[in-house]
């Protein structure tokens, strides 16, 4: 079984992706052998479909992400006095990661949403929520919604999706402003754009040789203590949540829950209730 979310470099989540790409592919040619229904064999291609797209997405995600740090650490070295605290540079690349990044998003969540499609077969009630935020923990004996309830990153996924399409978007320039870590920029200063007020937010440090590129994502999205009313917070970074490592888990995470629920299929004596 693939670990989850154990790599932090480049390299380490291009070979985690091919390596998840064979896996569920396998798990998806073997249940299409073992599954004699019909119906279900079309439920699993689709659910191939998805899975194939989080595999391309997250792979642009990483190549872009790529391009971005190569850029960042060309612009931070052998500059007198030293780092500068601000690289202010032009990367249409961001604006290209940031596109991948939406669109990955959003499928996420269609992905997520669409797992009852495959997985009702195996229900006793037929007519399951079309929604994941319904399969809140205790709402069903099914393991693979038990899991997913149990991944913080799958709850921050959503609250993002819906951020995303009611209230902010990742809108942003062509330019990118990167900060040197542990630099704070002034509300109002230049390097702030007010046009796009955008999530995007980047810094680096030097470690040895080496430059560390942290594209990051907000540290909460709504209000969790605003139970009633959907409140966005106020965007922070203090936990340095990074978006190719976020990336990274959404894709696998939800390709994993596809793959035990395939897993699943190929024993049709099985049955879960919801609620």
């Amino acid at each position: 079984m693939l670990k989850f979310g154990e790599t932090n470099s480049i390299n380490g989540f291009i070979e985690s992706l091919e390596e998840i790409e064979k896996y569920f592919s396998n798990q998806v040619s073997k249940t299409k052998n073992t599954v004699q229904d019909t119906d279900v064999t079309r439920r699993i291609e689709r659910a191939d479909w998805y899975l194939r797209g989080l595999a391309y997405h997250a792979n642009n995600i990483t190549g872009l992400y790529g391009q971005f740090a190569s850029g960042v650490s060309a612009r931070s070295k052998n500059i007198y006095p030293g780092p500068p605290s601000v690289i202010i540079m032009y990367a249409k690349e961001t604006q290209a990661l940031l596109f991948e990044f939406y669109a990955l998003v959003n499928l996420s969540k269609i992905a997520l949403d669409s797992l009852s499609k495959l997985l009702y077969p195996l229900f006793e009630n037929r007519h399951l929520p079309k929604s994941i935020t319904a399969f809140q923990p205790g709402t069903t004996n099914c393991p693979v919604y038990e899991t997913l309830c149990k991944i913080p990153e799958i709850s921050y996924l959503v609250d993002l999706r819906n951020c995303l399409v009611h209230y902010r978007s990742l809108a942003s320039t062509d330019n990118a402003f990167v900060m040197q870590e542990g630099i704070l920029l002034e509300a109002d200063s230049p390097f702030v754009d007010p046009w796009t007020d955008s999530m995007f937010q980047a810094t680096y440090r030097l470690d040895g040789e080496k430059v560390v590129v942290n594209v990051l994502l907000p540290d909460e999205i709504f209000l969790k203590e605003d139970k009633s009313t959907k409140k966005l917070s106020n965007f922070t970074y203090k936990n340095k949540f990074n978006l190719l490592s976020f990336s990274y888990r959404f894709a696998t995470g939800i390709i994993m829950a596809y793959c035990k629920a395939l897993e699943l299929l190929r024993d049709p004596t099985i049955r879960y209730k919801y609620k």
